[in-house]
């Protein structure tokens, strides 16, 4: 995440798991039971005979409505990434294995596979710094802090340039605060940011707190799953503030900005399958979005696994307006449902490989990610299917957003270890 949302990356655990419940608990449909599949993926009846001759033919994925694009606003991206870890006086465990973790990066696949399509080479990781001054308590302080030792009479400290990214470790107990936007670990797992040097150069930064735990994972693993995560963020979108690269969704999926945001390692950060040891089968990392992939109607998280991606897709053609506040109003694609007033909308089911059923709850994002009550309810004609299904999800808009319409989260969920989303927005 860039520095001006709540991180969703904390929200990982609790979220799947306890939607998870509910999907499993509330389906009405029979599943494979009661249904066959023909060879292209299709429900067919069988309460009759079926006489018809069908040719087997390739798989393809059913008709859908297309995934979002990450776009660059015009922003430059770090074509040559040079990673300067900052640690703090005693912490050489974790600084030990830190340096180990990045060496790793490096070469890997993984780092390819995330970075690549979006004009990321290969990058560097500069000798370490360490530091024998107080961590900062707030980002205002880092920044100040930032400034004065990138200032060229620092030895260790490289000048600000177009492909240096300062990646800071806080040591343990350490917190940072962002006076709107709360504590890290608490209401962030770490975040990437611009600062203005003495020169009034851009200084791109990136804060690794040492949570206790992230979603399930603990210790080195949860500051390895956020480190990938900032990274990959930090060199696709350097500077987030005044020149923004690969920031926000395309406008008809301007919603996505909102949960999960919007940049290219918030889009994959929920669903569970997401972070996985994909270093050397040792670090764990996150999985973050590919425009290539889900463009293709592929898993747009990267690098790919080897099950068959399934997904559940509202049909949201009406033209709407979203209020991002202070962030001024844009056009989006949605649906308009007055409050207190219901609208049954259409969800094409697809997935890229013959696999079982899978099962779709719909929740509303004010009442599960902010606790308020609920701004939309969901009824269901059925919820389990497959690729080529089209279900119907009638939506209720109880109460008024504030964006001028309300968010909602469709989980396409198999148990409780394998999830995929897509977001909508209701319209007041």
């Amino acid at each position: 995440m860039k520095l001006g949302l709540i991180s969703a990356s904390l929200l990982v655990s609790a979220c799947v798991v306890a939607c998870g419940g509910s999907i499993e608990s509330t389906t009405t449909d029979g599943g494979a039971d009661a249904n066959q599949f023909t060879p292209d993926g299709g429900r067919k009846d069988v309460s009759q005979p079926d006489t018809s001759v069908v040719e087997a033919g390739p798989f393809a994925p059913a008709p859908h409505p297309p995934a979002p694009q990450v776009e660059n606003y015009g922003g430059s991206v770090m074509a040559s990434p040079k990673i300067l870890p900052v640690f703090f006086a005693g912490d050489g465990v974790m600084q030990k294995q830190i340096e180990t973790f990045l060496a790793a990066l490096t070469p890997s696949t993984y780092w390819t596979d995330t970075t690549s399509e979006y004009g990321v080479g290969k990058p560097t990781v500069l000798p370490t710094v360490v530091t024998t001054d107080a961590p900062p308590q707030t980002d205002d302080a880092a920044q100040l802090w930032l400034a004065n030792m990138t200032d060229g009479t620092h030895m260790g400290w490289p000048k600000p340039d177009a492909n240096t990214l300062y990646a800071i470790f806080l040591p343990d107990n350490a917190v940072i605060t962002i006076p709107q936007y709360g504590q890290s670990c608490t209401s962030f797992g770490g975040y990437h940011y611009e600062a203005t040097g003495k020169n009034n150069e851009s200084i791109v930064y990136a804060v690794m707190p040492r949570c206790k735990s992230f979603g399930q994972y603990k210790g080195l693993d949860a500051l390895t799953g956020t480190t990938s995560h900032e990274l990959v963020e930090a060199v696709t979108d350097p500077k987030a503030v005044s020149d923004p690269a690969f920031a926000v969704p395309d406008k008809d999926h301007y919603i996505w900005a909102l949960v999960p945001l919007g940049e290219v390692g918030d889009m994959c950060t929920y669903e569970p399958q997401s972070f996985q040891r994909l270093l050397g089968g040792t670090y764990v990392v996150q999985r973050t979005w590919s425009n290539a992939a889900a463009k293709a109607g592929n898993d747009p998280c990267v690098p790919h696994l080897t099950d068959p991606y399934f997904n559940s897709v509202p049909v949201l053609s009406e033209n709407v307006t979203i209020n991002f506040g202070q962030g001024g109003q844009a056009q989006t694609k949605g649906v308009k449902i007055p409050v207190g007033t219901s609208k049954t909308i259409e969800i094409d089911l697809f997935s890229d490989a013959p696999t079982t059923d899978w099962t779709v709850q719909a929740e509303d994002v004010h009442s599960l990610f902010y606790g308020g009550q609920p701004e939309l309810t969901f009824t269901w004609d059925t919820q389990t299917g497959n690729n080529g299904n089209k279900l119907n999800l009638t939506i209720t808009h109880e109460a008024k957003g504030q964006y001028n319409g309300s968010e909602f989260i469709l989980y396409s969920q198999k148990g409780l270890k394998v999830a995929n989303l897509w977001f909508g927005f209701v319209s007041n």
